[in-house]
């Protein structure tokens, strides 16, 4: 590397990442009529125009007003022009999610630099706006982001700078991150995930839960047997395999996935709880809801009468994201962002079930998601309920989705004229497609799938989407666990080719996509012909 190389690595690193504090590093050269040169990271930049605003931010009524949350897979902020964008911005406290792309240019000052060109783009990204900003005299900008993760979180409350910063190349999107719209705030109420925070045991039939195998003193909730899933134990249970959970932690009392959560083991793999939600960093469930989740996929076998999960030997690592089932803050949103990422750089997570979402999609959300993708991971999600259609990021089309549906084996004794849950939160699925369908209603008695509540061997009512999620999740835990080598994608096709509309009607159907699946066909499909 010569000298020259050497100084300007040495600014791109040095002089970049700290904001340009320096008082005599203000001047900007123009090189030409195109484009302007930083002395400070030896950079190069578009000349980017824009017109002057002289109106005040817009309110949040205004804004709510102008930009109404919809249902669905898109962000709302791309086609906001913008003073619109800048408006949520400064209501938001000027807090920024920047997404990142690479450029083919860069290539090769990000190898002479010895670094990815993903992170050189976000350094020209941050460099630039630090250009921006001594232009203003503001104070020194501050950013954050990851090795390897195409997003920036900074704060920016000039227009000029938001603006242009929005034509630059390296950037795909910017969202208001401090801001969000009111209609992802008043689905709290609708609770958009099923039975969101409750531990209501007294509502839930303990009679339902069924001892298994004879001799044994662990419980199995009806629902498991409707899907062969005690069946397929005799195949694989989930040892070895790794589940990650993106939700609201899991109970600190609740000794099946805490102390006792190894009982059963040939081989003790570690559980890991955490918290990235930093209005209360401790790990453990002041919702109920993860908890739940949790020990629908992962509770142990054991002798005390407790709930076993659908891959009881399968490891945990869970990562509390919200106190709620709704992703609506902003700590709760980046939050997502870095658990997911956590999750998808866990080399031994093959499966991350997210049972929690929202009513509109977001891209710093989306980068999340392309980013475990990439890695392999096969994110399972819950529909929801909202207005009877897909929560994001189950809408997004690189996650699984699942919703509950009604059992009724008189009407549908093959799984393919399937029936929604009307009541009680449960998705209704009509007109929506969704990847699977999980029986979590009885239609002889009304009683609901049973899950693990948060400090006692005692059941809760597990009637929401998010149970299905979590079944959807375990089930592929088991058909990982018979043959640890598959492919995300050979995983997919395993379930789908078990399930209950490929079978009998070629599937997938309009609303319920391939149905209802047979844990059993499944782990023996994969035992024997992959």
């Amino acid at each position: 590397m010569n000298l020259i190389t050497k100084i300007q690595k040495a600014l791109l690193l040095f002089g970049v990442i700290a904001m340009c504090s320096c008082e005599d590093q203000t001047t900007v050269i123009k090189t030409d009529a195109e484009a302007i040169a930083d002395p400070i990271s030896g950079m190069e930049f578009p000349l980017i125009s824009v017109k002057e605003n002289t109106k005040d931010a817009l309110t949040i009524t205004d804004i709510n007003r102008m930009v109404p949350a919809e249902a669905g897979n898109q962000s709302p902020w791309r086609e906001v022009d913008d003073y619109v964008l800048w408006s949520a911005v400064v209501r938001g406290e000027g807090k920024v999610a920047i997404g990142v792309q690479e450029l083919d240019e860069h290539a090769t000052p990000a190898l002479q630099s010895e670094i990815s060109v993903m992170e050189y783009a976000k350094l020209y990204t941050q460099a630039y706006l630090n250009l921006l900003n001594k232009a203003t005299d503001n104070a020194a900008l501050e950013f954050e982001s990851y090795d390897g993760f195409p997003i920036i979180w900074a704060t920016i409350n000039d227009y000029e700078m938001l603006a242009k910063l929005r034509q630059l190349p390296t950037v795909r999107y910017i969202e208001p991150d401090g801001f969000d719209l009111a209609a992802n705030e008043s689905i709290n109420a609708k609770q958009a995930s099923g039975s969101g925070c409750s531990d209501d045991e007294n509502y839930a039939n303990q009679s339902d839960r069924y001892t298994i195998p004879p001799g044994t003193n662990y419980k199995v909730s009806w629902h498991l047997y409707t899907h062969n899933i005690p069946a397929a134990w005799n195949y694989a249970d989930g040892e070895d395999i790794r589940i990650g959970m993106v939700d609201t932690g899991v109970g600190e009392k609740q000794n099946q996935l805490r102390g006792n959560f190894g009982s059963g083991r040939t081989v003790i793999l570690s559980r890991t709880t955490e918290a990235l939600f930093k209005k209360n960093r401790h790990p453990y469930d002041d919702c109920g809801h993860g908890t739940s989740m949790a020990g629908q996929m992962t509770a142990p076998k054991n002798s005390i009468g407790a709930m076993v999960g659908i891959a009881p030997r399968a490891d945990l690592h869970s990562v509390k994201i919200a106190d709620g089932v709704i992703i609506e803050t902003t700590k709760e949103r980046q939050a997502f962002v870095k658990a997911v990422r956590k999750l998808a750089d866990d080399a031994a997570v093959k499966v991350i079930n997210i049972s929690v979402g929202r009513l509109n999609g977001r891209d710093d959300m989306k980068d999340a998601l392309d980013y475990a993708d990439s890695k392999g991971k096969l994110v399972v999600c819950a529909a929801g309920s909202v207005l009877g259609l897909k929560i994001f990021p189950a809408s997004y089309s690189k996650t699984i989705a699942a919703t509950g549906v009604v059992y009724d084996p008189n009407r549908d004794p093959l799984g393919i004229n399937l029936q929604v849950i009307q009541s009680d939160g449960v998705h209704n699925a009509d007109g929506d497609h969704v990847d699977f369908a999980v029986y979590l209603k009885r239609k002889s008695d009304g009683d609901y799938a049973l899950g693990l509540n948060r400090s006692n061997p005692n059941s809760k009512k597990a009637l929401g989407s998010s149970a299905a999620s979590a079944t959807v999740s375990g089930i592929a835990a088991l058909i990982w666990s018979v043959k640890p080598n598959l492919s995300k994608n050979q995983v997919i096709q395993i379930m789908q080719d078990a399930s209950s509309y490929r079978r009998y009607t070629g599937g997938p159907s309009n609303n319920f996509g391939y149905g209802i699946i047979d844990a059993e066909r499944a782990v023996k499909n994969a035992r024997d012909n992959y």
